[in-house]
């Protein structure tokens, strides 16, 4: 189920923003992976990281800080989805991510955003078009 909805992910962001992803994992220098990626412009990673059954989803957040300490070139906008169902929304991990993605950007500065996206009835393009205006205001700092 977990890779369905990871594909599913990656068709809604990719047909809303108009940006190809690579169709497999990126992989952090041993800190883990990332569900999927696109390298962009300037230097950009677009991260995509799928929430469906993590229950610490914080994790998914965190694994970018030390990537980011040991390669000092990279830029990197994480958009990280969650579904309604997905166990870590709303707890206190989930709350981690935000906070932990702050961090990150409070340290890394130019260098990193983080977006949320919850994938539901009520997403409709004028999300995707704050992302695609988020995503494009990276990518020219």
């Amino acid at each position: 189920m977990s890779k369905i909805d990871e594909n599913q992910v990656t068709n809604i962001i990719s047909d809303n923003l108009g940006i190809r992803f690579a169709g497999s994992k990126f992989k952090l220098d041993g800190w883990g992976e990332v569900d999927n990626w696109s390298q962009l412009e300037n230097g950009v990673y677009l991260f995509l990281e799928v929430e469906t059954s993590q229950k610490h989803p914080n994790t998914n957040v965190l694994k970018v800080w030390p990537f980011m300490d040991e390669n000092k070139k990279i830029k990197i906008f994480l958009i990280q989805t969650f579904f309604p169902n997905s166990p870590g929304l709303t707890s206190n991990r989930g709350k981690l991510c935000e906070w932990t993605a702050a961090k990150i950007k409070n340290i890394h500065g130019k260098r990193f955003n983080y977006y949320k996206l919850v994938i539901n009835d009520s997403l409709t393009q004028n999300d995707f078009t704050k992302l695609k205006i988020l995503i494009t205001d990276f990518l020219h700092k």
